[in-house]
């Protein structure tokens, strides 16, 4: 389904958000946003690995196989590596998704005939920036609070 509606730009005001509440706050976005995107990648850093739970080290090893960049390591000997951009044509590396690029230093996400990403995470959730619809934003805001999210402003 696209979703031709305009599209505001919103900062998630992540002062105040320990990690955890961070990385939740992305997956809320990505889970509102899901019906309307076409690719996304993301950058799989290997810091902390002995930290991920075992449902992110299996999201590690699907990214990975699916991954458009060839030559890099498998889960378990991570350092850094990056998926190129992905098709989400397959639901479960959608999942995959989902649940690493909180972790990521850069994963962004496309809508379809959209050349700007619709979600651009940094930094471990540190930055947490989306392009979302009045709808979006009110769902977003249903689980976040309305305080969370603030309009970008460019420059």
């Amino acid at each position: 389904m696209i979703d031709r509606e305009l599209r505001r730009a919103l900062l998630v005001d992540t002062d105040e958000l320990d990690e955890v509440q961070r990385r939740d706050a992305c997956r809320v976005i990505l889970s509102v946003v899901g019906f309307n995107v076409a690719e996304f990648e993301t950058d799989i850093p290997g810091v902390d690995r002995e930290l991920w739970t075992v449902a992110e080290r299996a999201a590690v090893t699907r990214l990975l196989e699916a991954r458009t960049t060839k030559g890099q390591p498998r889960a378990q000997e991570l350092e850094y590596a990056q998926t190129g951009v992905l098709k989400n044509t397959d639901a479960d590396l959608w999942a995959a998704f989902r649940i690493m690029a909180p972790r990521s230093y850069d994963a962004s996400v496309w809508a379809a005939g959209d050349g700007d990403p619709i979600v651009y995470l940094s930094d471990e959730s540190q930055s947490i920036f989306a392009r979302l619809t009045s709808r979006q934003q009110w769902l977003v805001e249903q689980s976040l609070g309305n305080t969370r999210l603030k309009p970008y402003q460019h420059g």
